[in-house]
This record gives structure tokens, sequence and C-alpha cells, in this order.
């Protein structure tokens, strides 16, 4: 709660726009949070829950997908090295 209070201090009166990402933590879905995001104008931003499973296949996929483009970005260097 102190880095957000020394943000918003920093902000002054131009808090337009300002959005807080943040997880589904107990803390943050707290009516105390939330009051004092709408209090200063601040807009709330959570991302999907996600099931174990659900996070498994995803870190998987973007691991093959970071390995396709490493092994395609290689293969473009290499043909036109020459």
């Amino acid at each position: 709660m102190e880095n957000l209070n020394s943000a918003i201090k920093k902000t002054k009166n131009d808090r337009n726009g300002i959005v807080i990402r943040s997880d589904y933590r107990s803390q943050y879905t707290s009516n105390i949070y939330k009051n004092f995001y709408t209090a200063n104008g601040i807009v709330i931003s959570m991302g999907k829950v996600y099931s174990c499973t659900e996070m498994l296949l995803l870190k998987i996929f973007m691991l093959v997908w970071k390995r396709e483009q490493f092994i395609a970005t290689i293969i473009w260097i290499l043909k036109n090295m020459f």
C-alpha cells in the first residue's frame, strides 16, 4: 500500500487513465483495496484465473513457440549471410 500511496502522491490530481494490474489474491480483491482504488479514480485490471493444467499447457505452448521462432531466426540468418 505504501508504493501505491507514493505513486498517487506523485501523480497529484492527474490520475485519469491509471490502471492497476493485479491478480486474484485476497488482498487485491478486498473491500479496502476496492474502496481505495475507487476513491482515487484508479481502474482495477485482473487477469483470468487459470487452473494449474491450463497454465501448464500455456507454458508448454509458449516454450514450443519460442523454440520454433528461434530456429526460424537462425535459419533466416544463415540463409542471408551468404
